[in-house]
C-alpha cells in the first residue's frame, strides 16, 4: 500500500520523484509525434477503422499501422513506443514478429492525481497588485 502525502504533514507535498515522473511524462509528450500516437491509442477505434486484427483497446495497436499512420520509418517510431514505454505511458506486447501498444490508462491517472495535488497547493486568491494613483 502506498502511503499518502497526507501522513507525514513535514513531509514535502510534491516529492522529488513524483516531480521527476510527472517531467518524464511530459518530456516524453512534448514531441508531436508521440502526443499525435497517444492520442490515436486513447482512442484506436476512431484512429485505426478496420485496422487488422482483435480488439484494439484490450489487445492495442500494432507498431506497423502506427508506422504506417505517421508517416515515419519503422525505427522512428519504435523509438517514439520506447520513449512513451519510459514514461510508462504506454504498454506493449509481442505476438509472433508484432509489436502491439495500448495506453497505460492507469498512468494518466495517475499524472492527473499529481497535478491535482500540486495544483491543490497553489492560493485560490491571487489578489490584484495595488497601483499607485496619481493625484495630480
Amino acid at each position: 500500500m502506498k502511503p499518502e502525502a497526507t501522513t507525514n504533514p513535514t513531509r514535502n507535498p510534491a516529492p522529488d520523484c513524483a516531480v521527476q515522473s510527472i517531467g518524464e511524462v511530459f518530456k516524453a509528450l512534448s514531441n508531436e509525434h508521440r502526443l499525435r500516437i497517444m492520442g490515436w491509442l486513447m482512442n484506436p477505434h476512431e484512429a485505426f477503422p478496420g485496422a487488422p486484427g482483435g480488439d484494439l483497446v484490450a489487445e492495442g495497436v500494432c507498431v506497423t499501422s502506427l508506422t504506417e499512420k505517421t508517416g515515419l520509418t519503422q525505427p522512428s517510431v519504435t523509438n517514439h513506443m520506447h520513449l512513451l514505454q519510459q514514461a510508462g505511458l504506454v504498454t506493449s506486447s509481442r505476438r509472433r514478429n508484432w509489436v502491439f501498444y495500448k495506453p497505460n490508462r492507469e498512468r494518466f491517472h495517475d499524472v492527473i492525481a499529481a497535478l491535482e495535488m500540486l495544483a491543490s497547493k497553489a492560493p485560490d486568491h491571487h489578489p490584484e497588485p495595488q497601483r499607485e494613483q496619481n493625484l495630480h
